[in-house]
């Protein structure tokens, strides 16, 4: 009598389990370390330990906003590829309450797509605009 389990085909799937997962996020977050935190200020006081952890937490903010800003770019880059022209973004800074409307500044920018006269890559240019300024073109290789 042939074993239960030995004629089933095996079934792969490209996601685990949530218990699985559980297992990952807490190898994740005791392979950094987190539970010796208090033992290392203990041995290492509470000034220098506090200054250690400030910086290490401004590093890591610094990682993220680069990291947001990179994939920003990035799918800027991907979109105007795919020949998707950006409309004009209007961005109106916030003003004070005591303010008449007619004094809000608003500031345009648009992304144009162009060719070089040398017929390399293309360019990307952006102009913004405010009414009382003059424009600003920036041009993105």
């Amino acid at each position: 009598m042939p074993l239960l389990g030995r004629n089933r085909p095996r079934v792969f799937s490209d996601s685990y389990s949530p218990g699985i997962g559980f297992i990952y996020i807490f190898n994740l977050i005791v392979g950094t370390g987190a539970l010796t935190l208090p033992a290392a200020f203990a041995h290492a006081g509470w000034a220098l330990s506090l200054l250690i952890l400030t910086i290490l937490a401004f590093m890591s903010y610094m990682t993220t906003t680069f990291v947001v800003e990179s994939m920003a770019a990035a799918n800027a880059v991907i979109r105007l590829a795919r020949g998707k022209r950006t409309p004009s973004v209007f961005l109106e800074p916030p003003s004070p309450p005591h303010a008449p409307p007619s004094e809000h500044s608003l500031v345009s920018v648009a992304l144009y797509r162009s060719k070089p006269s040398d017929d390399s890559d293309e360019l990307l240019t952006a102009v913004m605009s405010a009414p009382e300024e003059e424009e600003a073109i920036i041009s993105l290789t």
